[in-house]
């Protein structure tokens, strides 16, 4: 099945999601898998409902906080700059 199917059907099954509303509305998802040898799209997720409500992609629209994606710049690099090894004994 291509990244791109199985991303879709991994949306749409609720139990994948916590549960409950906000505001009336589902718990959203944005979602860009990237083949890390090449930089190639290979599946992209803007919403867990197909419902257009002004043209927004929550996977390239949306103004949020980068979250874990951002260690290897901030947390990692410095360590390995200090001496730290990442290697577990």
């Amino acid at each position: 099945m291509p990244l791109q199917a199985y991303a879709e059907e991994y949306c749409k099954k609720s139990n994948n999601f916590p549960p409950g509303k906000k505001n009336n509305q589902i718990v959203q998802v944005g979602m860009i898998i990237i083949e890390n040898d090449s930089g190639a799209v290979k599946a992209i997720i803007g919403g867990r409902e197909y419902q257009q409500q002004r043209g927004l992609n929550r996977a390239t629209s949306a103004y949020r906080q980068p979250g874990s994606s951002i260690k290897p710049l901030t947390v990692y690099s410095t360590a390995l700059e200090k001496g730290i090894s990442l290697l577990l004994y």
